[in-house]
């Protein structure tokens, strides 16, 4: 399955536009689209591939607290998950910030009954993006708007 981004904005730091490239930025973009690929197939193997090996997801849990787990933590959550909310009805990718060696991608996420905006942090190690942190908000929909 193909999967669409809408892009809405793209930040790129001027600083660092020597030594980015147009590769990069498209590298950066296929290691989000590969995170929402391996979560929707539940591909270990390719979600094991696009993070760091110390990663971790920040978020808030349902009592609005403060919660970190490592990335092989949320990798057995989601691939375990049930995927009856899956695929979001609507992905935009809001901003992509590079900098040298490190970029920041934000992404918003609609299903039938809430939003998501996840923060990507990215590296480039050893020649490769790698994503280093991901910061997770989410809301309910008003029921207005929820399918």
């Amino acid at each position: 399955m193909r999967l669409i981004y809408s892009f809405l904005v793209v930040f790129i730091s001027t600083s660092g536009l020597s030594q980015n490239t147009d590769n990069d930025l498209d590298e950066i973009k296929n290691r989000v689209n590969d995170y929402f690929i391996g979560w929707e197939q539940k591909n270990v193997s390719l979600l094991n591939n696009i993070f760091h090996s110390e990663a971790t997801l920040k978020y808030l849990d349902r009592n609005k607290e403060y919660a970190v787990v490592d990335i092989q933590q949320h990798i057995e959550d989601i691939t375990n998950a049930e995927a009856k909310f899956l695929p979001a009805h609507v992905r935009s990718v809001n901003a992509v910030n590079i900098f040298k060696e490190g970029a920041s991608v934000i992404v918003h996420l609609r299903f039938k009954s809430f939003e998501v905006t996840d923060f990507f942090q990215l590296m480039k190690i050893n020649g490769q993006w790698k994503i280093i942190n991901k910061m997770s908000v989410s809301s309910s929909l008003p029921d207005e708007l929820k399918n």
